[in-house]
Formats: C-alpha cells, sequence, structure tokens
C-alpha cells in the first residue's frame, strides 16, 4: 500500500459497486421532480412535453415505474389524437391550424 492509496480510502460506492447514500437519495430526488414536470405537463394537455420528460428520465438509464409505463402509453395516445385533431382541423374551410375556426362574414 503506497502512501498515497493509505490517505485516500475508497468509498462506499467504490467498495460496493454502489453510489454513496447522499448521491442516491439526490439522483431518487431528481428523478421523482422529472416525473412531477411530466405530471403536470400532461395536466396541461401538453402530451408531447410529458413525454419527453419521460424520455429524459429513459435516455438516463432509468426504468419507468409500471404506472408510469402505463402513462407513457396513454400519454402517446393522447398525444397522436391531439395531432390528428390539429390536422382534421386545419383541413376544414375557414379554420387555421394555429388559430382556430376564422370569423366569419364582413
Amino acid at each position: 500500500m503506497t502512501h498515497e492509496s493509505a490517505a485516500f480510502p475508497p468509498d462506499e460506492g467504490e467498495l460496493f459497486g454502489t453510489r454513496p447514500s447522499g448521491t442516491h437519495e439526490r439522483h431518487q430526488a431528481a428523478v421523482a421532480r422529472t416525473l412531477g414536470w411530466a405530471d403536470e405537463a400532461a395536466r396541461r394537455h401538453d402530451f408531447h412535453d410529458a413525454l419527453a420528460w419521460l424520455k429524459t428520465l429513459e435516455a438516463t438509464g432509468e426504468i419507468l415505474p409500471d404506472h408510469y409505463q402505463r402513462k407513457q402509453e396513454e400519454w402517446t395516445r393522447c398525444a397522436c389524437a391531439n395531432v390528428t385533431a390539429e390536422a382534421v382541423q386545419s383541413c376544414l374551410p375557414g379554420t387555421s391550424p394555429h388559430l382556430g375556426r376564422l370569423p366569419s362574414g364582413p
């Protein structure tokens, strides 16, 4: 053992191959906040944003809890339905895809 390694013993993460407790707690808090932001976006009917928050977690290697996997499926259907409704609305005479129904008459 060198003097250098004696001065810096391995931390818990190095010993057990896991994150230290404080880091794990911060990670869990970040996951909870991200899921909360997804729920908040869904309450605003912004399903694309809600799905993006879930994809953010998945991109970090996080596995979504079962009930969020079900929400992801539901939000995907809602996002697709919303896009379809907007597409249909934009094809109707006298409508604008961004503004909705245009005023009629002079």
